[in-house]
Order: C-alpha cells, then structure tokens, then sequence
C-alpha cells in the first residue's frame, strides 16, 4: 500500500422527500439556455440538412469552417480549457492593474459561453452527421 490515503469518490444524488424539493431543483435549471440550445441546433441541422437534400456542394466546407472559426474563438476568449478565474492575490501585477485585467477576464468568459450556444449544436450536427453516415447500416444489419 502506498502512502497515499485512497480518496472517496461520490456522486451526487438527488432524493426527492416531496414534490416542494423536486420542484426546488428544477428551478434551479436554466430552461432558457436549454431553450436557446435547442432553437440553435434546430436551426443548424435543418439548414444543414436542407443544403445535403439539395445537394448544395459548399455545405461541408461551409460547415467545417464555421465550427473551426467558432472553436478557435471559444478558446481564445476561454483563455484555453479552464473555466476559472485566478485569485487576485495570486497575480503577479501592480494592484491598480489587477481590477481592470480580472474584469476582462470575466467579460471574454462571459463571450466564451455565449459562443458554445453556436458550438455545441454545430458539434451535434456532425456527430448526428457522423452517426448517419457510418453507423446507421451497421446498425440496421444487425436486425436482419
């Protein structure tokens, strides 16, 4: 054994006592980025289909690039794959440039998210894409 004390995992669970706490916990749900998600996926995959049913030869390219540009901008503005921001005691900068830099920071985290409402409904359009394209015979051959 090593020295090392095992660390215990958990995960959350959620038990509801009574309607009052599941209605609790659903208000902390954000429907409205949920909502806003779903309006943009629905818009990307149906322009996205339209464009392949009418053969429109640009529409991958088109596609590839826009999902390129729009991750290349998330992790500029994201400032790479972390999502926190660091203490201002832990910066190594004058104290009257602390305040305005954190401020920036929050604002291109801030851009950094509205960003993944074009993101992640463009990266589901592939992966429904992909799932099409690769996947949907080999599974239909498995029932015959």
């Amino acid at each position: 054994m090593s020295a090392r004390k095992k660390k215990k995992f958990r995960v959350k669970r959620h038990e509801f006592k009574s309607y009052h706490d599941a209605k609790k916990q659903l208000r902390k749900f954000d429907f409205k980025t949920a909502g806003l998600l779903l309006l943009s996926f629905t818009i990307f995959f149906g322009a996205f289909r339209l464009g392949i049913y009418f053969e429109w030869k640009p529409i991958y390219p088109i596609y590839y690039v826009l999902l390129l540009v729009t991750l290349a901008l998330w992790l500029w503005f994201n400032h790479g794959f972390g999502n926190k921001l660091p203490p201002a005691e832990d910066l190594n900068m004058p104290e009257e440039e602390k305040q305005p830099f954190l401020d920036r920071l929050a604002r291109d985290k801030r851009v950094a998210k509205k960003l993944l409402l074009v993101l992640i409904p463009l990266l589901l359009t592939f992966a429904f894409d992909f799932f099409a394209l690769f996947w949907i015979d080999t599974i239909k051959g498995l029932f015959k």
